[in-house]
């Protein structure tokens, strides 16, 4: 599915797209849906907050590292550092959430 939408260019922006398109071969609107295209790829920073997001959720199910990762499809050591920037503790590695240390109230 498309969508047309009219876009409206100063001359100098035309004659910029222009002159972009016919060194690549293409028409004008082609350059238009390839740069719209280009800048609704996510970024490395994006894609690395979702991980780091999905890190969380699953740790706090108690997944350690490597089921972290093989969750993921990410490797393990990847996981484990996502982990440990966002400071939580490494779970037991048989899947279980680490026991709270006591409170000592005086």
């Amino acid at each position: 599915m498309s969508t047309r939408l009219g876009v409206e260019l100063t001359d100098e922006q035309h004659q910029a797209l222009s002159k972009i398109a016919r060194k690549r071969g293409i028409a004008v609107s082609t350059l238009i849906e390839q740069l719209v295209a280009h800048a609704l790829q996510p970024t490395p920073a994006m894609i690395r907050q979702r991980l780091s997001d999905e890190v969380r959720k699953l740790h706090a199910t108690g997944r350690n590292d490597r089921l972290i990762a093989e969750n993921l499809g990410i490797p393990r050591p990847y996981a484990s550092r996502l982990r440990n920037e966002m400071k939580l503790p490494a779970n037991d590695p048989r899947g279980w959430k680490p026991k709270q240390k006591a409170s000592t109230t005086t």
